[in-house]
């Protein structure tokens, strides 16, 4: 049978279009649970930056307000490990000591320009940058 002929079949043949707002670099959405390649991506991003579990669970905390990396988002997570891998040790510990601290009111602003899209467009457009 030619394709062609499959074709005429009636049957739809045709892969679902790739999503071009919030995928991943193979096109799909990033919705849904974090995966658990992102998980350990964020521990292994941190253990390279030198830092323990528990900074690393602190460090999500801080952008997240989440207590594990099992209640992330796929974006969450993205968003952690390019966090993890750029910023600069002087910035994690930072925002481990505003966690221990208790002070997690505190809003972190990152002066590294290509982590500009993890700030709250809220606190920008209340001119408070």
């Amino acid at each position: 049978m030619s394709a062609e002929e499959i074709n005429h079949t009636g049957l739809d043949n045709s892969y679902p279009e790739k999503q071009t707002s919030s995928t991943t670099q193979t096109g799909y959405p990033m919705v849904g649970q974090a995966t658990q390649n992102q998980r350990k991506a964020i521990f292994a991003a941190g253990k390279e930056k030198g830092l323990s579990k528990e900074q690393v669970k602190q460090i999500v905390f801080f952008h997240t307000k989440k207590e594990s990396t099992q209640d992330l988002t796929k974006q969450e997570a993205s968003d952690l490990i390019t966090l993890l891998n750029q910023a600069e040790q002087t910035e994690l510990m930072n925002m481990i000591q505003t966690v221990a601290s208790g002070n997690q009111d505190h809003v972190q602003v990152i002066e590294n320009d290509s982590l500009d899209y993890l700030i709250d467009p809220e606190i920008e457009e209340l001119g408070w940058l």
